[in-house]
This record gives structure tokens, C-alpha cells and sequence, in this order.
């Protein structure tokens, strides 16, 4: 359900008047949100809706830069939220940042708060800022977090560049495979019917699917745009389909190895701050199985039982080949012969 940001006018137990902003997804929730604290709504007014393009990537890593800098200034981490809620220009920015401050004024971790809006801050948020708060090193993590996305959303701007101008070519060959197939071939058609000989089998073929294509017209066109817009809703709804979107794309060349490079990306990011901040290995991988990727998560599942009989992580790894290159097991051998496990999670988190 959508998001609606609101901006109220209402009167405070002691009688004076108050302005603020709240976001809900009706006017009955923030009228109960309200009375809840014991104001008197006087006014609710609508501003806007906020949508996911509303929260964008760069905004988000923003914050958290923020957040590591006041942290390492030594301000408390409620203090810093409070400040950067006054400071920030958006908002809807500014009011979920009063809403994350208030929750933490009431004695609830960051992580557990920031759970509470998917979509807004992706599962790796709400792990790794809970590794920090177990470690009580959560500037150090708020900062790795923010450097971490920041790569992330760079590789994700180059390969759209990368692929911008195939799709152009793709778009525009299947464009004009559509015209002809629609006005150009029939006239064809019409002509080789007035030859009265044997066509090549191959010509048969195109002609016959030009006949299909202007037989189906108006299938061709709402087809296309019925998966578009009823494809998103039946992915979030079921997740068997998410399950088998993820084994086609593995199976993708270009696709299969970004799949497996962001995957691998955000486990060994994850492994090195827990190492660094020191957990354990197991403890390491059960925050990994927020891994938004089934195969890996089933992966990480079987090597955290490998590793808990007393396997070694490099030999757990070896029967999941095809999720993990060979590179990466043999860094890890010489990571666990050397004691240097967060330098090598550290680096392959990098290379990927």
C-alpha cells in the first residue's frame, strides 16, 4: 500500500499550537496517530504521495554518510537523527527520519525500526546495521553500508549505459519486424498467389507468420502491455514465481554473472564487517541469510551446517561451484591458512 504524506495542524495537552508532518496510508491512521499522543487534530492536510521513485538510492546513502559522520563526532545516535530531520529538504525524507528518531526514543534499535519500511531501506540495511549495534561499532558499519551502496548504484548506472544502446537496436529491430509482418508482407502475399508456384519453405514459414500476426493484431499489442502491468503484482504476490524468475536469469550469460556478482557482492561486504567487528564465522553467515537471492540463501543454509560439523568454510563452499567461482574458494583456503579471513572477504567483496 502507498504511502501518503500529511502536514497537520493540531493542539498540544498544554494547550498551545503545534505544526507537523506525518505519513500513513489514510487520514483515519494519522487522526488515531494523533489523539495517540494526546493532541487535538485541528487540521490534516494532504501534501503528496510517496511512491518508490520517491526514495531514491543516492538520498538514502546520503543519510547514512551522515549518520557516520555525527556518530564519529561523538554525538549520540538519536541526537544525530533529530538534527538530520531538522536539516533535510525533503519532506518525506524528513518526517520518516523523525518517525526512525521517535522509535529509537523509545528504547527500539535502529535495525528493528528500520525494518519496519522495505521499501525504503533494502534487508542489507537493517543487517548490517544491527551488526553494528551488537559490536558497538555502528559508525564504522553506517559508513562501510554507505560505501557499499554507493559502488553498487555506480555499477548498476554503468551496466543501464552499457545497455542502453542494444536495447535501442533490439527495440527498433523488433518495431520494424512488426511493420513489415503487418502491411509490408500481406501486399507480398498477394503478388507470389498471382506467380500460382511453388513457394521455398522458408518463404511459406514468413508468410504464414505474417498471417498470424495480422489475424492477432490486437492480441500482439495488449499482450505486452497486460504482462507489463500484471507481471510486477503477480512476482510480489507469489513466490514460487520469484523462484523460478531467479534459475532463469542464473542461466543467463550477461545476466547469470550479474546476478552472481551483486549476490557475492553484498555476502562477502557482509562477512567482512562481521569479522572485523568480531563475530564468529556462523554468526557471519546467519546475517547473510538476508541474502535476497533463494539459491544462495539455501547455499548458505547447507555450508552453515558444513561448517557447524566442523568443515572448513573453503570445503563447504566447494560442492556449491556453480554459485561460488573457483577464485573465490581459493582465496578463502589461503585466508583461513593465514588468519587474514576479513582482508580476503574485504577483497572479494571488492572485485565483485
Amino acid at each position: 500500500m502507498s504511502q501518503k504524506l500529511y502536514s497537520w495542524l493540531a493542539i498540544t495537552p498544554n494547550g498551545e499550537l503545534l505544526r507537523g508532518e506525518s505519513i500513513g496510508s489514510a487520514r483515519q491512521q494519522i487522526y488515531l496517530r494523533l489523539t495517540q499522543l494526546g493532541y487535538q487534530p485541528l487540521r490534516l492536510k494532504y501534501r503528496q504521495t510517496l511512491t518508490q521513485r520517491y526514495w531514491k538510492a543516492t538520498t538514502r546513502i546520503a543519510l547514512f554518510k551522515q549518520v557516520a559522520a555525527l556518530l564519529q563526532a561523538g554525538l549520540p545516535l538519536l541526537n544525530a537523527l533529530r538534527l538530520l530531520a531538522e536539516q533535510h529538504e525533503l519532506p518525506g525524507w524528513r518526517c520518516l527520519i523523525n518517525t526512525l528518531a521517535d522509535d529509537v526514543a523509545e528504547g527500539e534499535s535502529l535495525s528493528d525500526t528500520l525494518r519496519r519500511y522495505p521499501q525504503v531501506f533494502p534487508a542489507l540495511y537493517a543487517t548490517l546495521i544491527a551488526v553494528g549495534e551488537m559490536t558497538g561499532k555502528l559508525d564504522v558499519c553506517c559508513q562501510q553500508l554507505a560505501l557499499q551502496q554507493e559502488q553498487q548504484l555506480q555499477l548498476q548506472k554503468r551496466v543501464k549505459q552499457a545497455l542502453r544502446y542494444p536495447s535501442f537496436v533490439l527495440g527498433v529491430t523488433v518495431t520494424v519486424s512488426i511493420i513489415m509482418l503487418i502491411w509490408v508482407l500481406p501486399e507480398f502475399a498477394s503478388l507470389y498467389d498471382a506467380f500460382e508456384t511453388p513457394l521455398p519453405r522458408l518463404t511459406q514459414r514468413v508468410l504464414a507468420l505474417a498471417d498470424v500476426v495480422e489475424h492477432h493484431k490486437a492480441l500482439l499489442f495488449t499482450l505486452p502491455v497486460s504482462l507489463a502491468l500484471g507481471y510486477p503484482v503477480c512476482r510480489r504476490r507469489y513466490v514460487t514465481l520469484r523462484r523460478r524468475e531467479e534459475q532463469i536469469l542464473l542461466k543467463i550469460p550477461l545476466l547469470g554473472t550479474l546476478v552472481c556478482g551483486e549476490a557475492l557482492s553484498y555476502l562477502f561486504t557482509l562477512l567482512a564487517l562481521t569479522q572485523r567487528a568480531g563475530l564468529t564465522l556462523p554468526s557471519g553467515l546467519a546475517a547473510d541469510a538476508t541474502l535476497p537471492y533463494f539459491a544462495y540463501q539455501e547455499a548458505l543454509n547447507a555450508i552453515l551446517r558444513h561448517i557447524e560439523q566442523g568443515n572448513s568454510l573453503q570445503q563447504a563452499l566447494t560442492s556449491h561451484g556453480t554459485l561460488f567461482p573457483p577464485p573465490c574458494t581459493q582465496l578463502i583456503r589461503v585466508g583461513e591458512e593465514t588468519g587474514t579471513l576479513d582482508n580476503i572477504f574485504s577483497q572479494l567483496a571488492q572485485w565483485h
